[in-house]
């Protein structure tokens, strides 16, 4: 099992790579953010293997994209070594992670959703809960595409501090 409990988010990503590369001859790939938050300290530790970086959203609103380096997507080359990351989050703060399907989504007019709305969004989360946030962001999407059909994967996840 890739989770087992008390390994880091290196160790995670690496198993999950193992497996993924393994006798992998379609070269598949899997873009993934693996975290492992201590929700009593606020700090987070986390590999991004060529995944979107989440939002930060601080309890004021203040909403900002995490800084952090890209690996490779899991799956991509067998025996990777991910760069572990670490980021501290203020009592009250949200992570908001999502697929590219969020900020891909595309109406008739062939503009994107993209990081700059997904941002003006996550700015006005401050102090909401997780569900909330997550059940907002699709709602902004789905107001922002006006009926054109889905062309990606949607995937929203919220976590608090």
């Amino acid at each position: 099992m890739a989770c087992d409990m008390g390994l880091g988010a290196g160790e995670i990503a690496g198993r999950i790579n193992q497996v993924l590369s393994h006798n992998n001859e379609m070269s598949m790939f899997v873009t993934a953010f693996v975290g492992v938050l201590d929700l009593k300290t606020g700090e987070l530790e986390f590999v991004c293997a060529g995944h979107n970086a989440p939002v930060v959203i601080s309890p004021d609103g203040t909403a900002r994209l995490l800084p952090l380096h890209r690996d490779p997507p899991t799956g991509a080359v067998e025996g990777t070594r991910f760069t572990v990351q670490k980021a501290r989050l203020g009592p009250g703060s949200r992570i908001l992670a999502y697929t590219d399907g969020v900020t891909e989504a595309t109406r008739g007019d062939y503009a994107m959703f993209g990081d700059g709305r997904l941002l003006e969004y996550a700015a006005t989360c401050g102090g909401r809960g997780v569900r909330e946030i997550a059940d907002g962001l699709l709602g902004r999407v789905d107001e922002f595409v006006v009926g054109e059909e889905q062309s990606d994967d949607i995937t929203i996840m919220a976590i608090g501090c």
